[in-house]
């Protein structure tokens, strides 16, 4: 369950690699689906009320905050951007564009880093800290 909680931030494209690789039934499956759904459902509220919030700021440009709400899953992105295109009115095209683009961007290079970076390193770890930190330790 470790290992599909943390591989990644589980996504949807992420989901879709543990269930291939492992099934949904398995730990992994259990831990990647957790993180999911606590995701989508608290994660799209915090990230909505995040982006809200920076955007009322003027700290950053609204274009900069829609390249950044489409990191998340589909329903953070679409939480955040309701947010900012609120917000802007004027900009709400261009800011839906781009948290979209960024969106598309970011499933493509997140699934080649879990696939080669992220999940090999997961396990690895898993196996490397397991004896030393797990409640089974001698």
């Amino acid at each position: 369950e470790a290992i599909g909680m943390t591989h990644s931030i589980a996504r949807e494209p992420n989901v879709g690699l543990i269930a291939s690789k492992y099934g949904l039934d398995s730990p992994e499956g259990r831990g990647v689906m957790t993180t999911y759904i606590v995701g989508t459902l608290l994660g799209t509220i915090f990230i909505g009320l995040f982006a809200g919030l920076i955007g009322s700021t003027g700290i950053l440009h609204p274009y900069a905050l829609a390249m950044a709400c489409g990191v998340g899953s589909g329903s953070m992105m679409a939480a955040s951007s309701a947010a900012l295109t609120t917000q802007f009115p004027d900009m709400a095209e261009q800011i839906v564009a781009y948290a979209g683009t960024s969106n598309v961007l970011s499933n493509a290079d997140g699934i080649v880093m879990t696939v080669f970076i992220g999940l090999p390193m997961c396990n690895w770890l898993y196996e490397k800290l397991l004896p030393v930190l797990g409640r089974d330790r001698k």
